[in-house]
């Protein structure tokens, strides 16, 4: 299990008890949700990353910054969820074709 599924598992231990006590395989759960959260972390920062030319350090900023908006983006969307917003428990899709 990555840092991000041991993130939401802290998480869901804390602030959605209830939904933590429905899910029969909580290892499993989290370690794909980590996995989905690492995935989409990377896509959107990749998508977010806008070289700025021959300068490292603001090429630098740009990718650290990108990397905080897309980490900050999805953390918020699959970890730290309102459980009231939510009916169900969201399954994690997979974070590769196949899996």
């Amino acid at each position: 299990m990555n840092h991000y599924g041991a993130l939401a598992w802290q998480h869901w231990q804390r602030a959605r008890t209830r939904e933590l006590a429905t899910i029969s395989d909580p290892h499993r759960f989290f370690t794909d949700l980590g996995e989905q959260v690492a995935a989409d972390v990377q896509r959107r920062s990749q998508a977010l990353e806008t070289p700025t030319g021959q300068d490292y350090l603001a090429n630098l900023r740009m990718l650290t910054q990108a990397r905080a908006t897309a980490e900050s983006e999805v953390l918020r969307e699959l970890i730290f969820t309102d459980p009231q917003e939510q009916t169900e428990t969201p399954a994690p899709k997979p974070a590769h074709p196949g899996g």
